[in-house]
């Protein structure tokens, strides 16, 4: 067994392979993927084809059991991603818990059918089941470009039959809605929380990812490797949001804004937000419902289309995004106060 100075353990056999003057180690399985046993079975079926002068193992299949290859994939294709610690989650959790000790070129448009159907079946919705079947595409095709099968079993497959139509949400707070939101949400870190994402519509990720360090000159810095368009999104404060702020509290040895233990970022969100529809008596209602509900007001606050956009990180289409490069700092921040103030009005 190898073990890596990251920890990954695999199987290998040392040995002359045909072809090759040199003593080589080459990986049979991850420790976990394949047992013991197997391992050894495949060795010794390894030193019998040597001993007859075969390779038993082609550049094109070495390392091929699907959990290697995944794991490999995480690895490389997922490691500057800003999604990739959350796709890596999914992939172990859903692909190579189920395909992980199978040969990846084993695997058929059968096994990803039966596969998504079983999601489906324990998911509240077909979104999570359509998440799974883009990561098993995106894994499949990258297996491809680095010479590990020669098609996808994905090929063919149409999620929209499959999984359903995908459903557009347009849900949009009213009032009432956002007055008992905002007032129930008056705790530590799930509440204030809440309310940074109604006073400025950003992201769930982004926020809880922020920094202290983040917050400099009276903006807000989000940094490339955690926003939606790979580029740095500026967002001006308020007095709204620093009265916000100053509700906070500051870890000794943390700099997240919110954080139940002062080591990590906040992580119970999604489970704290059952309490929070229960005590606010609203429901049905995402993360991200709160993003457009914000860019759906600015409209009726008639802050002009191009505004409205970057105040929630979209960049300029088309001939404005080559022709146009005023920045928009000043009319973006005028945007955040007309809402933070309607807001204000909203709850008060």
């Amino acid at each position: 067994m190898r073990v890596t100075d990251k920890g990954h353990k695999t199987y290998v056999l040392g040995a002359r392979f045909p072809g090759s003057k040199h003593f080589k180690r080459r990986e049979i399985g991850r420790v976990g993927a394949i047992t013991l046993a197997k391992a050894r079975d495949d060795a010794r079926d390894w030193i019998a084809k040597i001993q007859r002068g075969e390779d038993p193992k082609t550049k094109s299949l070495e390392g091929s059991y699907f959990a290697n290859v995944a794991e490999e994939f995480i690895a490389r294709h997922l490691r500057d991603k800003r999604k990739g610690p959350v796709v890596a989650r999914e992939v172990r959790r859903e692909l190579i818990k189920v395909w992980g000790a199978r040969p990846i070129d084993q695997i058929t448009r059968r096994d990803v059918i039966a596969l998504l159907e079983a999601v489906k079946d324990r998911s509240r919705t077909g979104a999570y089941a359509r998440n799974v079947w883009s990561h098993a595409k995106t894994l499949f095709e990258w297996a491809i470009d680095h010479d590990y099968i020669e098609t996808s079993p994905c090929d063919r497959i149409k999620p929209k039959r499959l999984l359903g139509q995908k459903q557009v949400r347009d849900r949009v707070l009213n009032d009432a809605e956002l007055r008992a939101l905002w007032r129930a949400a008056n705790d530590y870190p799930t509440g204030t929380l809440v309310r940074w994402f109604m006073l400025t519509g950003c992201r769930l990720n982004e926020a809880l990812g922020a920094t202290w360090a983040e917050f400099q000159n009276e903006t807000w810095t989000i940094p490339a490797a955690r926003f939606k368009m790979n580029s740095v999104h500026i967002v001006p404060l308020t007095d709204e949001m620093n009265a916000l702020l100053a509700m906070l509290p500051r870890w000794a040895n943390c700099d997240y804004l919110f954080s139940v233990n002062g080591s990590r970022p906040y992580t119970g969100i999604q489970k704290a937000k059952v309490a929070l529809d229960r005590a606010s008596g609203v429901s049905g209602w995402t993360f991200h419902d709160l993003r457009r509900t914000m860019r759906t007001r600015m409209s009726a606050l008639r802050v002009p289309y191009e505004v409205a956009e970057l105040t929630i990180g979209h960049s300029k289409t088309g001939l404005s995004r080559v022709y146009d490069q005023h920045k928009y700092f000043d009319e973006v921040r005028e945007a955040f106060v007309a809402w933070n103030a309607k807001l204000m009005e909203i709850v008060g």
